[in-house]
């Protein structure tokens, strides 16, 4: 009669709860196709962990063939974001609270502009 002898698995070590920013964990982005224009919104880094920094950028490209103006971006993060900073180089950037919203006075044929938003994770933030 042979006995055998079961094994314990290993305990793996605890990783760090992480959420996902974007439509895609493997490339932290996420794309929004309209009729005149292609958005993008990436994470960097794709994921976040509480108590930790994460860059969100957005990008707006031009895909028709004619200039586009005034247009307008809005975006409502959760209360697990802390919002720290959000810029443009050509667009009006306004934060209040939880969302931030950006006007473009222009976008000429297949030209693209961005928004950068510095973010905490914060500590208590849902896993």
């Amino acid at each position: 009669e042979t006995r055998q002898h079961l094994q314990r698995p290993r305990r793996q070590p605890r990783r760090q709860p992480r959420h996902s920013l974007a439509a895609d964990p493997i490339s932290g982005s996420a794309r929004i196709f309209g009729a005149n224009f292609v958005a993008e919104v990436v994470a960097d880094p794709p994921w976040a962990i509480p108590g930790r920094p994460v860059i969100l950028t957005l990008t707006l490209r031009n895909v028709s063939d004619r200039d586009l103006a005034d247009l307008k971006a809005r975006a409502d993060l959760p209360s697990a974001i802390r919002i720290q900073e959000a810029t443009s180089q050509s667009g009006v950037v306004t934060v209040q609270k939880q969302i931030i919203s950006v006007n473009f006075p222009a976008l000429t044929v297949d030209a693209s502009t961005s928004v950068t938003v510095k973010n905490t994770i914060t500590p208590n933030a849902p896993t």
